[in-house]
Protein backbone atom coordinates (compact mmCIF):
# COMPACT_ATOMS: atom_id res chain seq x y z
CA UNK A 1 0.00 0.00 0.00
CA UNK A 2 1.23 3.13 -1.16
CA UNK A 3 1.77 6.59 0.80
CA UNK A 4 -1.22 8.15 -0.72
CA UNK A 5 -3.46 5.16 -0.08
CA UNK A 6 -2.51 5.26 3.60
CA UNK A 7 -3.62 8.81 3.69
CA UNK A 8 -6.81 8.61 1.69
CA UNK A 9 -7.72 5.33 4.11
CA UNK A 10 -7.05 7.89 6.74
CA UNK A 11 -9.55 10.40 5.20
CA UNK A 12 -12.39 7.35 4.51
CA UNK A 13 -11.94 6.21 7.96
CA UNK A 14 -12.52 10.01 9.74
CA UNK A 15 -15.93 10.44 7.29
CA UNK A 16 -17.19 7.05 8.47
CA UNK A 17 -16.64 8.75 12.24
CA UNK A 18 -18.03 12.18 11.14
CA UNK A 19 -20.81 10.87 9.43
CA UNK A 20 -21.62 8.97 12.82
CA UNK A 21 -21.31 12.20 15.00
CA UNK A 22 -23.67 13.82 12.34
CA UNK A 23 -26.40 11.37 12.76
CA UNK A 24 -25.83 11.02 16.25
CA UNK A 25 -26.46 14.57 16.81
CA UNK A 26 -29.67 14.92 14.81
CA UNK A 27 -30.83 11.48 16.40
CA UNK A 28 -29.91 13.27 19.93
CA UNK A 29 -31.40 16.77 19.32
CA UNK A 30 -34.87 14.95 18.05
CA UNK A 31 -34.85 13.05 21.37
CA UNK A 32 -34.40 16.38 23.58
CA UNK A 33 -37.40 17.74 21.51
CA UNK A 34 -39.47 14.52 22.01
CA UNK A 35 -38.73 14.60 25.91
CA UNK A 36 -39.66 18.13 26.18
CA UNK A 37 -43.18 17.01 24.65
CA UNK A 38 -43.13 14.56 27.07
CA UNK A 39 -42.99 16.35 29.67
CA UNK A 40 -45.25 19.05 28.64
CA UNK A 41 -47.81 15.92 28.63
CA UNK A 42 -47.42 14.87 31.83
CA UNK A 43 -47.27 18.59 33.19
CA UNK A 44 -50.49 19.79 31.62
CA UNK A 45 -52.37 16.70 30.38
CA UNK A 46 -53.86 13.01 31.92
CA UNK A 47 -51.35 11.46 29.19
CA UNK A 48 -50.43 7.51 29.29
CA UNK A 49 -47.33 6.65 31.18
CA UNK A 50 -45.66 5.10 27.58
CA UNK A 51 -47.14 8.58 25.46
CA UNK A 52 -43.84 10.77 26.58
CA UNK A 53 -41.08 8.23 25.91
CA UNK A 54 -43.19 7.26 22.57
CA UNK A 55 -42.33 11.32 21.67
CA UNK A 56 -38.95 10.69 22.82
CA UNK A 57 -38.35 7.33 20.14
CA UNK A 58 -40.67 9.55 17.39
CA UNK A 59 -38.36 12.16 17.74
CA UNK A 60 -34.99 10.54 17.83
CA UNK A 61 -36.43 8.81 14.58
CA UNK A 62 -37.70 11.52 12.93
CA UNK A 63 -34.01 13.25 13.47
CA UNK A 64 -32.44 10.37 12.55
CA UNK A 65 -34.21 10.04 8.95
CA UNK A 66 -34.28 13.88 8.50
CA UNK A 67 -30.06 13.66 8.34
CA UNK A 68 -30.14 10.38 6.63
CA UNK A 69 -32.12 12.49 4.11
CA UNK A 70 -29.13 15.47 4.37
CA UNK A 71 -26.26 15.94 2.80
CA UNK A 72 -23.24 13.26 3.60
CA UNK A 73 -20.01 14.17 4.61
CA UNK A 74 -17.86 14.19 2.06
CA UNK A 75 -14.00 13.34 2.13
CA UNK A 76 -12.72 16.91 1.18
CA UNK A 77 -14.47 18.44 4.42
CA UNK A 78 -13.20 14.93 6.28
CA UNK A 79 -9.88 15.83 4.84
CA UNK A 80 -10.05 19.57 5.60
CA UNK A 81 -11.06 18.08 9.45
CA UNK A 82 -7.73 15.80 10.01
CA UNK A 83 -5.40 18.47 8.52
CA UNK A 84 -7.38 21.16 11.43
CA UNK A 85 -6.83 18.30 14.42
CA UNK A 86 -3.71 16.94 13.29
CA UNK A 87 -1.67 20.47 12.26
CA UNK A 88 -1.12 19.30 8.49
CA UNK A 89 -1.28 22.13 6.67
CA UNK A 90 -3.94 21.11 4.48
CA UNK A 91 -1.44 17.98 3.19
CA UNK A 92 -4.75 16.19 3.27
CA UNK A 93 -6.73 18.19 1.61
CA UNK A 94 -4.61 18.28 -1.32
CA UNK A 95 -4.01 14.11 -1.71
CA UNK A 96 -7.94 13.85 -1.45
CA UNK A 97 -8.40 16.66 -3.89
CA UNK A 98 -6.20 16.50 -6.66
CA UNK A 99 -5.46 13.93 -9.13
CA UNK A 100 -2.45 11.68 -8.55
CA UNK A 101 0.45 13.34 -9.57
CA UNK A 102 4.47 13.81 -8.40
CA UNK A 103 2.99 16.50 -6.05
CA UNK A 104 0.83 14.64 -4.26
CA UNK A 105 2.51 11.55 -3.96
CA UNK A 106 5.48 13.70 -2.45
CA UNK A 107 2.52 15.09 0.07
CA UNK A 108 1.46 11.96 0.92
CA UNK A 109 4.49 10.85 2.06
CA UNK A 110 5.16 13.75 3.70
CA UNK A 111 1.74 12.20 5.77
CA UNK A 112 3.38 8.87 6.25
CA UNK A 113 3.61 9.32 10.00
CA UNK A 114 -0.20 10.11 10.30
CA UNK A 115 -1.78 6.85 10.97
CA UNK A 116 -3.86 7.72 14.29
CA UNK A 117 -7.15 9.27 14.10
CA UNK A 118 -7.67 12.35 16.71
CA UNK A 119 -10.32 11.94 18.99
CA UNK A 120 -13.81 11.61 17.73
CA UNK A 121 -15.85 14.61 18.56
CA UNK A 122 -18.96 13.96 21.05
CA UNK A 123 -21.98 15.80 20.25
CA UNK A 124 -23.37 17.98 23.07
CA UNK A 125 -27.10 16.87 22.43
CA UNK A 126 -25.92 13.30 22.83
CA UNK A 127 -24.60 14.10 26.52
CA UNK A 128 -27.76 15.56 27.47
CA UNK A 129 -30.20 12.86 26.03
CA UNK A 130 -29.15 10.32 29.41
CA UNK A 131 -30.87 13.40 30.94
CA UNK A 132 -33.73 13.59 29.31
CA UNK A 133 -34.08 9.71 30.38
CA UNK A 134 -33.88 10.63 33.93
CA UNK A 135 -36.40 13.57 34.23
CA UNK A 136 -39.26 11.47 31.96
CA UNK A 137 -38.36 8.46 34.59
CA UNK A 138 -38.70 10.34 37.75
CA UNK A 139 -41.86 12.75 36.06
CA UNK A 140 -43.77 9.35 35.62
CA UNK A 141 -43.03 8.34 39.25
CA UNK A 142 -44.54 11.55 40.32
CA UNK A 143 -48.53 10.95 42.07
CA UNK A 144 -50.97 11.46 39.55
CA UNK A 145 -54.68 13.21 39.77
CA UNK A 146 -57.10 10.82 40.15
CA UNK A 147 -59.15 10.24 36.68
CA UNK A 148 -62.37 10.73 38.18
CA UNK A 149 -64.07 11.20 41.73
CA UNK A 150 -65.86 8.87 43.12
CA UNK A 151 -69.47 9.98 42.49
CA UNK A 152 -72.33 10.58 45.23
CA UNK A 153 -75.20 7.81 46.37
CA UNK A 154 -77.39 10.45 46.89
CA UNK A 155 -79.05 12.70 43.42
CA UNK A 156 -77.35 15.92 43.96
CA UNK A 157 -78.81 17.40 40.25
CA UNK A 158 -82.50 17.04 39.67
CA UNK A 159 -82.75 13.12 38.62
CA UNK A 160 -85.64 10.68 39.24
CA UNK A 161 -85.54 7.55 41.25
CA UNK A 162 -85.30 3.67 39.73
CA UNK A 163 -88.35 3.20 40.77
CA UNK A 164 -90.34 6.38 39.48
CA UNK A 165 -90.80 7.77 42.89
CA UNK A 166 -90.09 11.51 43.24
CA UNK A 167 -87.06 13.27 42.95
CA UNK A 168 -84.58 14.64 44.72
CA UNK A 169 -82.63 17.97 43.89
CA UNK A 170 -79.48 20.02 44.99
CA UNK A 171 -82.73 22.54 45.80
CA UNK A 172 -83.87 20.25 48.73
CA UNK A 173 -80.17 19.53 49.81
CA UNK A 174 -79.78 23.20 50.19
CA UNK A 175 -83.02 23.50 51.85
CA UNK A 176 -81.69 21.37 54.55
CA UNK A 177 -78.48 22.75 55.06
CA UNK A 178 -80.02 26.50 55.03
CA UNK A 179 -82.33 25.25 58.20
CA UNK A 180 -85.67 26.25 55.53
CA UNK A 181 -88.79 24.87 55.72
CA UNK A 182 -89.56 21.89 53.12
CA UNK A 183 -92.65 21.42 51.06
CA UNK A 184 -94.57 18.17 51.43
CA UNK A 185 -93.17 16.67 48.06
CA UNK A 186 -89.86 17.55 49.31
CA UNK A 187 -90.42 15.73 52.36
CA UNK A 188 -91.56 13.07 50.85
CA UNK A 189 -89.07 12.60 48.03
CA UNK A 190 -86.04 12.74 51.15
CA UNK A 191 -88.15 10.20 52.81
CA UNK A 192 -87.96 7.62 50.19
CA UNK A 193 -84.29 8.66 49.48
CA UNK A 194 -83.31 7.63 52.89
CA UNK A 195 -85.47 4.61 52.48
CA UNK A 196 -83.16 3.95 49.53
CA UNK A 197 -79.81 4.96 50.90
CA UNK A 198 -79.60 4.30 54.48
CA UNK A 199 -79.00 0.46 54.96
CA UNK A 200 -79.10 0.08 58.96
CA UNK A 201 -82.22 0.24 60.60
CA UNK A 202 -81.15 2.08 63.41
CA UNK A 203 -79.73 4.79 61.54
CA UNK A 204 -83.17 5.16 59.24
CA UNK A 205 -85.14 5.44 62.22
CA UNK A 206 -82.91 8.38 63.31
CA UNK A 207 -83.13 10.14 59.68
CA UNK A 208 -86.97 10.20 59.58
CA UNK A 209 -86.99 11.35 62.84
CA UNK A 210 -84.41 14.21 61.73
CA UNK A 211 -86.50 14.07 58.60
CA UNK A 212 -89.81 15.05 60.63
CA UNK A 213 -88.07 17.98 62.63
CA UNK A 214 -86.61 19.36 59.49
CA UNK A 215 -89.44 19.46 58.04
CA UNK A 216 -90.85 21.80 60.75
CA UNK A 217 -87.82 24.36 59.85
CA UNK A 218 -85.13 22.57 62.75
CA UNK A 219 -81.70 23.33 61.69
CA UNK A 220 -79.66 20.80 63.30
CA UNK A 221 -82.43 18.13 62.28
CA UNK A 222 -81.36 19.16 58.82
CA UNK A 223 -77.27 18.43 59.11
CA UNK A 224 -78.60 15.02 60.43
CA UNK A 225 -80.42 13.91 57.78
CA UNK A 226 -77.64 15.18 55.12
CA UNK A 227 -74.95 13.62 57.37
CA UNK A 228 -77.28 10.56 56.86
CA UNK A 229 -77.68 10.72 53.10
CA UNK A 230 -73.77 10.54 52.67
CA UNK A 231 -72.01 8.47 50.39
CA UNK A 232 -71.64 5.00 51.63
CA UNK A 233 -68.59 2.34 51.45
CA UNK A 234 -68.55 -0.06 49.20
CA UNK A 235 -66.25 -3.61 49.77
CA UNK A 236 -65.80 -5.26 46.55
CA UNK A 237 -64.20 -8.88 45.75
CA UNK A 238 -63.85 -10.46 42.20
CA UNK A 239 -65.96 -7.15 40.53
CA UNK A 240 -68.80 -8.48 43.09
CA UNK A 241 -70.61 -5.70 45.24
CA UNK A 242 -70.98 -6.40 48.99
CA UNK A 243 -73.72 -4.40 50.17
CA UNK A 244 -74.01 -5.08 53.64
CA UNK A 245 -75.60 -2.87 56.26
CA UNK A 246 -72.60 -3.09 58.38
CA UNK A 247 -69.22 -3.50 56.47
CA UNK A 248 -67.24 -3.35 59.00
CA UNK A 249 -67.93 -6.54 59.97
CA UNK A 250 -67.42 -7.83 56.91
CA UNK A 251 -64.12 -9.87 56.97
CA UNK A 252 -65.77 -11.51 60.21
CA UNK A 253 -68.17 -12.74 57.99
CA UNK A 254 -65.86 -13.65 55.36
CA UNK A 255 -63.65 -15.67 57.99
CA UNK A 256 -66.64 -17.10 59.22
CA UNK A 257 -67.38 -18.83 55.95
CA UNK A 258 -63.97 -19.78 55.13
CA UNK A 259 -63.61 -21.61 58.30
CA UNK A 260 -66.74 -23.38 57.63
CA UNK A 261 -65.53 -24.28 53.89
CA UNK A 262 -62.23 -25.89 55.69
CA UNK A 263 -64.54 -28.10 57.98
CA UNK A 264 -66.80 -29.15 54.86
CA UNK A 265 -63.33 -30.31 53.67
Amino acid sequence: MTARDQALRLVRRARRRLEAARLSKAASRGALMGAVLGLLSLAFTRAQPMLPWAFLVTGALAGLVQALLGKPIDAAAAALYLDRRLGTSERFVTVATLPPDPLTIRVAEELAGERRLPRSPVPREAALVPLAFFLLFAAGLLPRPREEKRASRFVVAPAAAEDGGAEVDAAMLEKLARAERLQPKEAEALREAIEREVRRPEERRAARAALAKAAGGEGASGAEVLRALEPRTADTKGGALLASAYPEATEFVRAYRRALEEDAQ
